[in-house]
């Protein structure tokens, strides 16, 4: 036999279907049957096959792997030992490296054998090892996982030897005991194989009395039900869908709904309780990311729109059953002294609390309510929108005191109510921020413009209304290849936005693109004039 027909006949689980690995370790299900031209294709490395192990209903396989996630001198050490444990029973296991950071420890049946009975055999091998070798510091699976699969289900799945690990593009085949590749890939070895009768199994499981079932759950099912998410099911206003539709998810998520099912009941929601809806692909994506498993409640976001309750257990057990915090109204910041430092930080004074927080941080309202909030021990700002509050920070800039400083320098601020943007303080002259601007400016007028919607995404910006429109990441990317300045995007937004950018969605054929736009200048209107072959400066932010 060939190794396709091996593999077929001996390895492979249920065949009306397949797992494929994909480019980067992961794998997706193949709804097709597996065929010795699949298994072709992957002895071959032109695809790389994995096979569920269970086939439904009946519940049998005909082979049985350890999984040990570490090629560590200890983890060969246990593998060696497991194989030497198998062999005692009269078993024959065939050590695979798995192409990335372990072994596989294959027991081929060439029978079809109760998935329960060998899941019992293979769970009381890793526990001996344990026992004799102390319980190891990485990742010990085994496979079949699942002892009964119903119909419709899949189970898990084992990517097959032979094949090209499509992450590491190592090939696999089986080694002997010194870890060295067997003749003409173990085929002989497989083909001598026995057969292990349903009874010689049962004989050696006599020894390792099967775990008792548990005991049923007698008590009633917790509620996770929180009141701010039952004010945001009766519906929020625009402005808000989008994190309320990404909390609620994650709160579905946390309850451990089913994540069809809580599409079922966003998209519902959404539908009947939103005016005007936020539309199934927001929520689509919403839900993809609360289900991740990445995210918390995010109590701070669900407080800034309002919708926590007094009567939240989780607030009152994070306030000592009290919540003794202030509200505050504008004026929010009370007094404000820029500190004298590299990046800029300011030392916040709010309702009689100081606050040190970065220019970042202070400029953006969500992550200044939670810096404040945390700190100073009050809900600044509820419902306050952004606009509103580049208003109270022009208010607050106007009387800034500098550190070390009595005189209180007045910063003009123009607040541009068309099209609802704000102008923040504008940069000084000779400063740093006015040599990453005209930096900027240098590459938006020297650099090919756009015309056509690959052309964005290729990095060129476009020159539309007397305004430059381009990507922040491109610029980024400009000022770090071009003049070696590392500047994280967060500071860059901050940069641009005093000198007069602002964010807007830009269309340019097809395509829409969230493009940061500045007004067009001319060469000579440059603060310093700068070349493109000039030396990096040695900038600090």
């Amino acid at each position: 036999m060939n190794r396709a027909e091996l593999l077929l006949q001996f390895f492979a689980g249920r065949k009306d279907c397949f797992t494929q690995q994909q480019e980067d370790g992961s794998y997706i299900r193949v709804a097709r049957e597996l065929t010795p031209e699949v298994l072709e294709q992957h002895v071959q490395g032109s695809i790389t096959i994995g096979s569920y192990l269970v086939v439904p209903v009946i519940n049998r396989v005909q082979v049985g792997v350890i999984d040990l996630d570490s090629k560590t001198p200890q983890c060969k050490e246990r593998v060696l030992w497991l194989k030497h444990w198998l062999e005692h029973f009269g078993l024959k296991p065939l050590i695979e490296p798995s192409g990335n950071k372990g072994y596989h420890l294959w027991l081929v049946f060439k029978a079809w054998l109760l998935a329960s009975d060998v899941q019992r055999l293979l769970k009381a091998a890793v526990r001996a090892a344990e026992e004799a070798l102390g319980k190891p510091d990485y990742l010990v699976e085994i496979f079949p996982k699942e002892t009964m699969v119903t119909e419709g289900k899949f189970g898990s799945g084992v990517k097959l030897v032979w094949g090209v690990h499509r992450k590491t593009g190592k090939r696999t085949t089986f080694v002997d005991e010194t870890f060295q590749p067997l003749e003409d890939w173990g085929v002989p070895v497989v083909e001598a194989l026995p057969a292990v009768p349903e009874g010689d199994l049962q004989a050696i499981l006599l020894e390792f009395p099967a775990e008792p079932a548990p005991p049923p759950r007698t008590e009633a099912p917790k509620s996770y039900a929180l009141p701010c998410f039952g004010k945001m099911l009766a519906g929020v206003p625009e402005g808000s869908r989008h994190i309320a539709s990404f909390r609620l998810a994650c709160h579905l998520a946390r309850q451990g709904m089913p994540e069809q099912r809580a599409l079922a009941t966003l998209l519902e929601w959404d539908a009947s309780s939103n005016h005007p809806p936020l539309g199934q692909k927001h929520i689509e994506r919403n839900l993809k990311d609360g289900y991740s498993g990445k995210y918390k409640l995010g109590c701070a976001d669900i407080e800034t729109l309002g919708f926590c309750q007094p009567d939240c257990p989780i607030k009152r057990k994070a306030y000592q059953e009290s919540d003794d915090r202030l509200e505050v109204t504008p004026p929010v910041i009370e007094r404000l002294v820029e500190l004298n430092c590299n990046p800029p930080a300011y030392l916040v004074t709010v309702q009689g609390k100081m606050v040190q927080i970065d220019g970042d941080d202070l400029f953006e309202l969500k992550s200044f309510i939670k810096k404040v909030g945390m700190s100073a021990h009050v809900v600044p700002c509820q419902r306050m929108k952004q606009k509103d509050w580049y208003a109270e920070i022009h208010r607050a800039f106007s009387h800034i005191i500098m550190e070390k400083d009595t005189q209180a320098p007045t910063i003009e601020a123009e607040i541009d109510t068309t099209e609802g943007r704000t102008k923040l303080p504008p940069i000084q002259p000779d400063s740093d921020e006015s040599e990453v601007i005209n930096r900027i400016y240098t590459w938006l007028r020297n650099a090919p413009k756009a015309i056509n919607a690959p052309d964005v995404d290729a990095g060129r910006p476009i020159l539309r209304d007397q305004e430059f429109c381009f990507k922040v990441d491109d610029a980024v990317t400009y000022l770090k290849s071009k003049h070696h300045l590392a500047i994280k995007r967060q500071t860059l937004y901050t940069t641009l936005k005093r000198a007069g950018g602002y964010r807007k969605s830009t269309r340019l054929d097809e395509g829409v693109f969230d493009l940061w736009r500045l007004p067009y200048k001319p060469s000579h209107e440059k603060v310093v004039e700068q070349k493109e072959e000039s030396s990096p400066l040695d900038l600090e932010f």
